[in-house]
């Protein structure tokens, strides 16, 4: 019988380089035991976007094999809106620096 272990990491866009680095640090861990994890992406936090450098270091987890779903927009209101939508407006946040990435279907 297989194990099965469920990582995720909520309220990725919020924060500091600390927090980004934790991330990046997270998944480095995981790819180097071939696991992957579940990113919640707030891509608003406090209402405003997320840095560059969080929208960089989300593209680098989803070309890796990550998965991005959205924690609600801004935080404030988990139920913003439906999964369709949240994917969109993840695909939305990526593609706006790179034509080639967005959240998995």
């Amino acid at each position: 019988m297989a194990t099965w272990y469920v990582w995720t990491m909520d309220d990725v866009g919020a924060g500091g380089s600390d927090m980004v680095e934790a991330m990046r640090r997270a998944c480095a861990f995981l790819q180097s035991r071939g696991v992957r994890m579940t990113l919640f992406v707030v891509p608003k936090p406090s209402g405003q976007p997320m840095s560059e450098e969080w929208v960089d270091a989300l593209r680098e987890a989803h070309e890796a094999g990550h998965d991005l779903q959205l924690h609600g927009l801004t935080h404030e209101d988990c139920f913003e809106f439906g999964p369709r939508t949240g994917r969109q407006r993840i695909s939305c946040l990526l593609s706006s620096r790179s034509s080639n990435v967005g959240a998995r279907n």
